[in-house]
Parts: structure tokens; C-alpha cells; sequence
């Protein structure tokens, strides 16, 4: 059972996302990878696009079969060892097949790619909302369509986004628009690019597709993660990089005002707050994992301890019985107050700490599916990246992530990322870079 389902949903499903087709790792660059005109309609119309790089020595994707034939995408698929070849999901229906003319093809078809749709219906359809398509004019798509005909690469849309992960697309805005490298070194799958909430077409000029310079202090090692007591671990600089859409909702905020008694300003100061993740998991009781959650809130102490009564006494109201006991802190000296919820003689389902504070920056850990944990006090500031860390596999193995992502993201050992703000005091346009560990 998922103690926050939207928490680990969101998290996987739209920071990820561009990994969900990742097939085939990289070899080398072919500098002959299609019809620029063919691509340039493809890339306007298509909600996401993804180029792969034909390895022969491997047996032809079912794609390949199922709009060639067996036979026929053998012999291309020999015949094309090195080359790219793309897989294109418009607004409706199944993938599309983009192939590049090979030597062994007719003359006539060298001159362009060869399209494979799964009926003529999708073609028709295809044929008439391309008809209009114009070049990129940004030099960041341009850039991407680069990318697209010389490797490994993947654009999407915000529209690929919400057909993939519904309502919960709109709690991660940030990465709804994106284009990504693709490469692999052994079992690691690396990716880099821009991702954002505006379509790329509208990107500023100083936009590139070329990694920027952080600090130091600001980029994580992209090592392999390993630590399979922490399933899921997230800092961002400020929670409105994932919550902003939810807690700004009106009806949302009308509930929350109204069942808990937090007004709009509080969502607000809420929103602006540094955000610690930490989904851990639990060997007994109803719940796999238990989400830890550390904010760091500017507000007065007797104004969050009016706000925390509040919330408790909305919580009695609905049969919950609260509980007062010491947690060990992680000195192993001292000891922190945390309020525990739970039913009568039931099992915690959560809590808060609020750390012991002298001005207006207020500590406080939030727990659902178990007792919260102090922090250590001394744990890094987030700075300006948001940063994840998580164990897919682990997670399926606790039926913590849906069966509709990928074989390759299911069974991977780790995944680690960073988001990283391309423009002081904007997060429109973002780096995104990150590794996928497979077994």
C-alpha cells in the first residue's frame, strides 16, 4: 500500500519520463540521418520523439516487426547497423516508425526517410496536420533536431506528458517541455538537456544545449546509489518546484482553509520553504515505505504553532487520537517532542517535530505512514538545484511504482538527478543531467 501515492508518482513519472522508451546505447555518429524536411514535420507535430541507433548485432525492436515484418526487418536491420532510426507518438494512436533510406533501398527512397504508420488512417492524419509545419525558429529546437539525427536523443511536450500521467502531470511543470542526450556506458544510461515549462519554440537565445557551469558545491557525483534503506530521497531549494500547481488550485486551497484551517498565506509561505524527501521502507505494519518530509519555514513560532493546532484539532474531528512521546535525535544524546496521529490502538499514520528554534526560521518534520524522525540539523542546503535520488526496483518490489513504466525503468538498480536553473531567479528553463543504473 503507497503511504503518499501522488509523491512517488510525480517524482517518477515526470522527471523520468523521456527514459521510458529508451531502447538502443550509442555507438557512434552518422552524419547522413534523413530528410531535414521530413524531420522538421515530424518534430512539429509529434508530442514525443526519440532517436536510436540500429545495433545489428542485436534482433530487430517489435516495432520494427510489427510494421515491417519479420522478415523484411531483418534484412533492413542488418542492413542498417550504425544508423539512426526514430519513434514518433503523435496526439493518437500507436508509435510511428521512422526509418533512414540504407544503400541496399531502391534510389528513389534514398532521397528521404521511410515512414511506417500502423494504418493508412494515422498517415492521412499525419500528412494533413504536418502540412503547415514551418522549420524551428528557435536555435535551441534546432539544436534538439541536431541531437535527434546524430544519436540517441529524445524532445517531448507538455502533451505527451498529460496523455502519459493524467492530472498528476500538472504537479511538475518544470519538466513538462524537454530535450535530452542520450548515452550509455555499460549498465549506466546517462541523459543531459533543457527541460521546461514553456515549449521549447519560445526558448531565450542564451538557451543551448551545452551543459552550463555550476559551482562546485552546486553538481552532484553521478555515482551509483546503493543505500537500499533510503527508496527515494529529494531536496529542492523550494517546494513550489513540485507543489506550486497544487497548493495555487483554488479549490484545493478552499478545502485545506476550510477542513484545516490553513489559509492562503500559509500555502504561500509553504510554497517558498526548502523541501527534504525521504521515502524509507517498513518491514511490519500496513505500509511498505514511510515519507519523511523537513521544512525549513520563515514564519514566527507562535504562528506555526497556532497553524499545527489547527491541524490537529481538524484530525481529532475526524477519530484520529493523538500521542506526545521523545524520539531519539540523531546525536544520540538529546531527544526532540513529536506529535504522533494514529487510530485508537492502531499503528502511527504520522506526525510532526518541530525542531527547538530562536527566530523566525522554523525546522519541521512531517511523517505520513509512520512516526516522524528528527533531522540532523546540520544536513546540506539545497541550494539552487533540486536534486533526486531513487531505487526503482526496490520501489516495484513494494508495489510502490506503477506497472505501466518500462521494463528498462522497473528493473533498474538506481536512478540519480539533478535540476539545476539555467537563469538567476527564473526556473522556467532548466538543466536537467542524470544517470540510470541497470543491473
Amino acid at each position: 500500500m503507497l503511504v503518499h501515492p501522488l509523491t512517488t508518482s510525480i517524482l517518477c513519472l515526470l522527471i523520468v519520463l523521456p527514459l521510458v522508451r529508451l531502447v538502443t546505447p550509442a555507438v557512434r555518429k552518422n552524419d547522413a540521418a534523413g530528410d531535414q524536411e521530413t524531420m522538421h514535420r515530424l518534430l512539429a507535430v509529434s508530442e514525443l520523439l526519440q532517436s536510436h541507433r540500429v545495433q545489428a548485432d542485436q534482433s530487430p525492436p517489435d516495432l520494427w516487426r510489427q510494421r515491417l515484418g519479420s522478415e523484411e526487418a531483418t534484412r533492413l536491420w542488418v542492413n542498417s547497423n550504425g544508423t539512426i532510426w526514430w519513434t514518433a507518438w503523435l496526439s493518437d494512436g500507436p508509435a510511428v516508425l521512422v526509418l533512414p533510406a540504407t544503400p541496399s533501398d531502391p534510389p528513389a527512397e534514398q532521397s528521404s526517410l521511410r515512414i511506417e504508420f500502423a494504418d493508412d488512417l494515422h498517415a492521412k492524419v499525419f500528412a494533413q496536420q504536418s502540412a503547415g509545419s514551418r522549420p524551428p525558429r528557435s536555435r535551441l529546437m534546432n539544436q534538439c533536431l541536431d541531437l535527434l539525427r546524430e544519436g540517441p536523443a529524445v524532445h517531448w511536450t507538455d502533451a505527451a506528458v498529460s496523455s502519459m500521467a493524467g492530472p498528476i502531470a500538472r504537479l511538475l511543470p518544470s519538466a513538462s517541455n524537454g530535450c535530452l542526450r542520450l548515452t550509455r556506458t555499460g549498465a549506466q544510461i546517462r541523459f543531459s538537456g533543457v527541460v521546461s515549462s514553456l515549449s521549447l519554440e519560445q526558448a531565450p537565445a542564451g538557451v543551448q544545449l551545452v551543459a552550463p557551469l555550476f559551482r562546485g558545491k552546486e553538481r552532484l557525483p553521478m555515482t551509483p546509489v546503493a543505500d537500499d534503506a533510503l527508496l527515494l530521497g529529494l531536496e529542492s531549494p523550494a517546494a513550489d518546484q513540485l507543489l506550486r500547481r497544487l497548493l495555487t488550485n483554488e479549490s484545493i486551497q478552499q478545502s485545506l482553509k476550510s477542513n484545516f484551517g490553513l489559509p492562503s498565506s500559509t500555502l504561500t509561505t509553504l510554497l517558498k520553504a526548502p523541501l527534504q524527501i525521504r521515502l524509507t521502507p517498513v518491514s511490519r505494519g500496513p505500509f511498505q515505505a514511510v515519507l519523511h518530509m523537513n521544512l525549513r519555514l520563515t514564519m514566527p513560532r507562535a504562528r506555526l504553532a497556532s497553524t499545527l493546532n489547527s491541524v490537529g484539532e481538524a484530525l481529532e474531528e475526524r477519530g484520529l487520537v493523538r500521542q506526545v512521546v521523545d524520539v531519539i535525535n540523531p546525536d544520540g544524546r538529546s531527544a526532540s517532542e513529536a506529535v504522533v496521529w494514529s487510530r485508537a490502538d492502531g499503528p502511527p499514520l504520522g506526525g510532526w517535530i518541530v525542531a527547538p528554534s530562536d527566530d523566525s526560521l522554523q525546522r519541521v518534520e512531517l511523517s505520513l505512514g509512520g512516526s516522524p524522525l528528527p533531522s540532523d540539523p546540520g544536513s546540506t542546503d539545497p541550494g539552487t538545484r533540486l536534486s533526486m535520488t531513487m531505487l526503482p526496483r526496490e520501489l516495484v518490489k513494494r508495489g510502490l511504482m506503477a506497472d505501466s513504466w518500462s521494463e528498462t525503468i522497473q528493473q533498474a538498480v538506481s536512478l540519480k538527478l539533478q535540476l539545476q536553473p539555467l537563469f538567476k531567479n527564473r526556473a522556467d528553463w532548466q538543466w536537467l543531467e542524470g544517470q540510470l543504473a541497470e543491473p
